[in-house]
């Protein structure tokens, strides 16, 4: 829809149509990039009850958008848009209790928000669950589930933990250890751009070519 067929909708105080402009302003799609009548188009929606909006307006609150940067402002409506299970509004949430933005540091609060993204396929989700579990925060070191989110994440072509399974694979950490797999991994995260994950791979080469002169 145009702009001006979503203002005219927005103007009659379609909750939707407002969020939608509320996109328009915010990424500067159709108009002006203005953060201002950004942030107010999602208000208006987001007190409609509008989940995309309510999400949208933590965003704003969060990064300080066309208004002061108010983390525990960006906490209320995240949490309005969690309870009607806005997948990204939960994973936002998970966020903020994992590093403390807000409100108290709490991981097993951020577990649980990541974990109902996560089950609805949210790939950063998946992939903050997996560091958890890695590191052990709030659940049991757990070196395979780590592995199984980390896996999860890289197939919808998450760098890092791309990455992360090259390691796994290469010395055998909470899965079989396999040197073609690590290297497809590696090679996976590389081709992306990641450093760590180049020279892991150079390194992997050379111990294969170097193994290759002994068979």
């Amino acid at each position: 829809m145009a702009k001006s067929e979503t203002e005219k909708e927005a103007e009659k105080g379609d909750a939707e149509d407002q969020n939608s402009l509320g996109v328009m302003y915010e990424l500067g799609i159709s108009a002006p990039q203005d953060y201002e009548k950004a942030f107010n188009c999602y208000k208006k929606a987001a007190e409609k009850a509008d989940a995309d909006a309510q999400n949208n307006l933590g965003l704003m609150y969060d990064l300080g958008l066309g208004v002061p940067q108010d983390y525990q402002k960006a906490h209320k409506w995240y949490m309005k848009a969690a309870d009607q299970d806005h997948t990204k509004a939960q994973y936002n949430l998970g966020v903020i209790y994992d590093i403390g933005q807000g409100v108290t540091q709490n991981y097993e609060e951020a577990y649980k928000w990541y974990m109902k993204a996560a089950d609805k396929d949210h790939t950063k989700a998946q992939f903050n669950l997996g560091v958890m579990h890695y590191y052990g925060r709030d659940v049991l070191q757990d070196y395979e589930k780590a592995f199984k989110w980390w896996k999860k994440a890289a197939e919808k072509g998450h760098t890092k933990a791309q990455f992360n399974l090259g390691v796994m694979h290469n010395i055998g950490l909470g899965v079989t250890q396999d040197y073609e797999e690590a290297h497809k991994w590696y090679t996976k995260a590389a081709e992306q751009g990641h450093r760590m994950a180049q020279q892991h791979l150079k390194a992997l080469n050379n111990k294969q070519g170097e193994l290759k002169k002994h068979d």
